[in-house]
């Protein structure tokens, strides 16, 4: 595998609200983060379309269309979460990153060094790049895939390494051991809203086990048995191109192919083997809300590598996910010593001490109105949420008039197309003001 050489981005002018917009040879950035991260953004984009040409190159699948990757990039995680709950997702934790069919693009925040979110932004990209290919997926090969390649280790240069997905490797086989799995021959025949639909629909399975089913086949097919199942996949990619979901996964004996799913799964290696293993399978953990095993992780992580990037915040909001404030506190306030330029941790810090997201809570204003104007000032004012919460701590301390002084500068740096949301929240601290 060669290495691709990545194009330099071009700036556009400023949008509305702070917003740029950034192109790069494969994507389209739409973004309020710093010019450098949007710009890194752009070249790992770019690098992981290479990936996904080589390996549809190496299926065998020709191209319909040229299509452009399309991203909505946050300067923080703390906005792109207050953006993706106000869209009223509910399913699971809230993902690193997500596909809006409303704005057409990959919504995301900003973390260059977060290897999870890298993984995550691979997994999302996937979906766009398919449709190169094929507009009409079914669920399960789309998912499948896209969780194959979050699976792999892509390092900054050099070549990628197609290993296991671990979080869904160590689901799927903890599944088959205990009998409660998701069948292969269910999960093919499922239509699209049952897919959705199956963490309500299944309830004795575990709410992802649709998805890490998916990229079991997938991984078994082309990663496991290749002598005997990867031309069966690999006829159905090609049909997929040409025939779109009137594809067929053709199996002549089910119950023979599902044993030999079975003990080849049983057979992938599930071992984390450095701190990077236990933090992507934490990840896992999170993004369905399992927040005990997502700090029993982290920690694992942290006693290999302490200087592990991210590592430590997602330990503290694991904790505060727990509802065991106290270490969450602890451990936010050492994230705010090691990694002083994060305002994730003052954010977090500041609810917790202002006592909105736990009933019966002794708000402590003067205390989270200091971690709010910390994490405010750490990404210059130019964050609606922050400015938001500053707003709530003079409330909560009777400023009514720093609090609508604040809030008003929201509406000086939203965006446009949020516009409308925010307005409400300025007219309810009006409301409280009174």
């Amino acid at each position: 595998m060669h290495l691709l050489i990545l194009p330099v981005l071009a700036l556009a002018p400023i949008l509305p609200g702070g917003m740029r917009s950034y192109r790069s040879k494969e994507a389209i950035i739409k973004s309020n983060a710093s010019v450098a991260e949007s710009k890194a953004l752009g070249k790992r984009l770019d690098h992981y379309c290479e990936l996904f040409k080589e390996f549809y190159d190496e299926v065998g699948l020709k191209k319909k269309n040229d299509n452009t990757l399309k991203i909505r990039l946050f300067a923080t995680y703390d906005e792109y979460e207050e953006y993706y709950k106000r869209g009223g997702a509910s399913l699971g934790g809230t993902p690193l990153a997500y596909f809006s069919p409303s704005l057409n693009s990959i919504v995301m925040y900003s973390d260059e060094e977060d290897v999870a979110l890298r993984a995550v932004v691979f997994h999302e990209a996937s979906h766009q790049y398919l449709n190169r290919y094929t507009f009409d997926a079914p669920k399960w090969i789309n998912e499948g895939l896209a969780e194959y390649f979050e699976g792999w280790k892509v390092p900054e240069k050099g070549p990628a390494t197609r290993r296991a997905h671990l979080y869904d490797v160590t689901l799927v086989q903890q599944a088959l051991k205990s009998g409660k799995y998701l069948d292969p021959r269910k999960l093919i025949e499922m239509s699209a809203s049952d897919f959705n639909d199956f963490a309500k629909n299944n309830k004795d399975l575990h709410p992802y086990m649709h998805y890490a089913t998916s990229w079991s086949l997938v991984y078994y097919c082309l990663g496991v048995d290749r002598e005997v199942d990867q031309e069966r996949m690999l006829n159905y990619l090609n049909e997929l191109r040409s025939k779109g979901g009137s594809a067929e996964f053709e199996v002549d004996d089910w119950d023979a192919f599902t044993e030999r799913w079975k003990a080849g799964i049983l057979r992938v290696d599930s071992t984390p083997t450095d701190a990077v293993d236990h933090f992507l399978i934490s990840q896992g953990y999170r993004s369905n809300k399992e927040w005990a095993k997502s700090a029993a992780e982290l920690e694992k992580a942290l006693d290999i590598d302490p200087e592990l990037p991210s590592a430590r915040y997602w330990l503290g909001y694991s904790h505060k996910r727990t509802g065991n404030y106290t270490k969450a506190k602890e451990v936010l306030k050492q994230v705010m010593i090691e990694s002083p330029e994060d305002p994730r941790a003052p954010y977090y810090l500041a609810r917790m001490y202002l006592g909105i997201d736990r009933k019966g809570d002794e708000p402590e204003g003067e205390v989270a109105l200091e971690y709010a104007l910390a994490a405010s000032d750490l990404v210059d004012d130019e964050s609606p949420l922050y400015l938001w919460l500053i707003s709530q701590c003079y409330i909560e301390l009777g400023d009514k008039r720093n609090a609508i002084r604040f809030a008003k500068k929201i509406l000086k740096v939203v965006d446009k197309e949020d516009r409308e949301a925010w307005e409400a929240k300025v007219d309810a601290v009006r409301e409280q003001a009174k």
